[in-house]
């Protein structure tokens, strides 16, 4: 009877191998994208197969197969500090290179593999790899038996998937054809651009080649929402707000009172939805204005984006670049 125990201290291995297990090995360097690896396992002792131990399969470790340095591993909130890193959860928010939402999140997870003659399914290790450089990376995986510090390294051996080249892509140029302003509601119900005492709804969406993205963060650079008002009398003005991803509250100038209500429903997933209010009789600041502000956003593949929002002159209406 074939013994299948963590009790027996193996001494070969016969499978190791690491593969990609996203879909593709190219990555955006942005340091929040990853590759997922997957690395299979099988030990034997004496030609008997046995199981290696939970803490033999938690040390396994990525290697660079040129330099035989291991990546360090990193948080779920960190960024890689020298370039290239390891981690050992997925970032549920980002999607991987070339996926969409759905193919990312139906990806497998510890799969049965093809049998390659041995009678055990092979043990799965998955790993994520994240980076901010922009050269291509050799990388292998390393195990050590938890009674010995010599290490078996999978480029280190004749087996067919013995190591991985991922492939960095720089961060996509910012094109303002991605993304799009849509106004899509006005309260109460009529010419918003005519009338004071109105709210009204933009939703700010992003796409890239062709399907959707998605916001996963945003927030005003430098400001804390925008504002100002005409000259006359009663004083008219407006402030602009907005709605984070996934959020109905809604974030705004700290210095009005009059703040909108919450979105009656959550927007769809990964839209900004930005808030215009304007008054007949205005109570914000006298003399002070913030008609343009930055705001900074990361999309569902990780990569940044640096938007100009603009209140016109005539508090009607508002617009990026």
């Amino acid at each position: 009877m074939m013994k299948n125990t963590r009790d027996l201290e193996w001494d070969n291995l016969a499978r190791f191998e690491i593969t990609v297990d996203s879909g593709s090995d190219a990555l955006y360097a942005n340091g929040f994208q990853q590759v997922k690896l997957r690395v299979e396992v099988q030990a034997s002792l004496n030609g008997m197969e046995v199981v290696l131990s939970d803490s033999e399969m938690a040390g396994i470790q990525l290697v660079r197969s040129d330099t035989n340095e291991a990546l360090v591993w990193i948080s779920m909130d960190e960024l890689p500090a020298d370039g290239w890193a390891g981690n050992t959860h997925r970032l549920e928010q980002f999607d991987y290179y070339g996926a969409s939402r759905a193919e990312s999140s139906a990806l497998r997870s510890d799969n049965a593999v093809e049998d390659k003659g041995t009678r055990l399914r092979p043990q799965v290790r998955e790993l994520w790899v994240q980076t901010t450089a922009l050269d291509p990376l050799r990388i292998g995986a390393r195990v050590t038996r938890q009674t010995d510090s010599e290490p078996f390294n999978t480029y280190d051996s004749d087996f067919e998937n013995n190591e991985v080249v991922l492939k960095p892509q720089r961060i996509p140029a910012r094109n303002p054809s991605n993304y799009t302003l849509e106004k899509t509601k006005i309260e109460p119900d009529s010419d918003a651009d005519l009338d004071y005492d109105t709210l009204d709804y933009y939703a700010l969406g992003i796409n890239f080649e062709g399907r959707p993205l998605y916001f996963r963060s945003f927030r005003w650079n430098g400001f804390e929402g925008m504002y100002g008002h005409l000259v006359g009398s009663p004083l008219r003005g407006a402030c602009v707000g907005y709605s984070s991803p996934g959020s109905v509250g809604i974030a705004w100038p700290p210095m009005f009172s009059g703040r909108p209500p919450l979105l009656e429903s959550t927007p769809p997933e990964g839209v900004v939805t930005f808030v215009l209010q304007r008054w007949s009789n205005y109570n914000g600041p006298a003399g002070q204005s913030v008609r343009t502000a930055q705001v900074e956003a990361t999309d569902s593949l990780g990569n940044p984006h640096t938007l100009t929002m603009t209140l016109s002159a005539s508090l009607r209406a508002l617009s990026f670049s």
